[in-house]
């Protein structure tokens, strides 16, 4: 058999790693903390080597807004899903930990919730509505935006009317009516019907009403998603009343 020409080459590095480690003293081991122990191999008694076994991982299956994890009717249970559209959509409402829970309920332009909804509770409303901007999204108005951090914040009107661009299909999902949305890549989300309050009292769930962050600067309205009756559209609606609120996050 043909010999390699490396094989001599080989050879003598071998036998030269073997002499330096018959030769040496003992070993030092390097500690995480910075710290190092030598021990002479005149102390050994003998060497047990241990290793933890990882599993493999299929990178198919790992959970992301892409491939976001799905309970029944395909409907995404993940946080953060990515429809397949401009901006990612929230699995679930603001204050919400679930796809088919309300969450909470919010008058456009305050970040906290409340039990009243009127004109006397509304921060921004002397003898009518104050000004606060016409898009509020990613502002100190804006309640995902302060609430949850990071890059959640409201979505546009524009950013909704994609939304309504999508596949939209009236089910019952975990006991609670609503719509399923599914974006152009097959990811689905839940809207379930919140109704609104006005005043201390809440309307009917059989509709659904989800704030964007437009606002009208000239009158005290604001745009809203609407799915009452079987129709998606934005509509307008007084700024005090208590809506749900669905983040977005901007994708980079």
């Amino acid at each position: 058999m043909r010999q390699n020409n490396y094989t001599p080459i080989i050879a003598s590095l071998f036998l030269i790693a073997t002499s330096l480690f018959l030769n040496a003293q003992g070993i030092i081991v390097h500690k995480t903390d910075g710290t190092k122990i030598e021990i002479p191999y005149s102390e050994f008694d003998s060497i047990t080597t241990f290793y933890t076994i990882i599993p493999d991982t299929i990178v198919s299956d790992t959970v992301s807004p892409a491939n976001p994890e799905t309970g029944e009717n395909n409907i995404a249970i993940s946080q953060e899903v990515d429809l397949g559209l401009s901006v990612n959509w929230a699995g679930w409402n603001l204050e919400a930990s679930s796809p088919e829970e309300r969450g909470n309920f919010y008058a456009w332009g305050e970040i906290t919730t409340k039990s009243q909804f009127d004109t006397s509770t509304y921060l921004y409303y002397s003898s009518s509505s104050l000004n606060i901007g016409s898009n509020i999204s990613a502002t100190k108005y804006d309640a995902p935006y302060n609430n949850w951090g990071g890059d959640w914040r409201m979505p546009t009107s524009d950013e909704f009317n994609e939304l309504i661009s999508c596949t939209w299909e009236e089910i019952t999902f975990n006991g609670t009516t609503g719509y399923k949305v599914t974006g152009p890549n097959g990811n689905s989300i839940f809207l379930p019907n919140t109704g609104h309050k006005q005043g201390s009292q809440n309307t009917t769930s059989s509709n659904g009403y989800y704030w964007t962050s437009k606002g009208m600067t000239t009158m005290s309205y604001a745009y809203c998603l609407s799915t009452a009756n079987g129709f998606e559209g934005i509509v307008l609606k007084e700024r005090y009343w208590g809506l749900a609120i669905r983040p977005v996050k901007t994708k980079y």
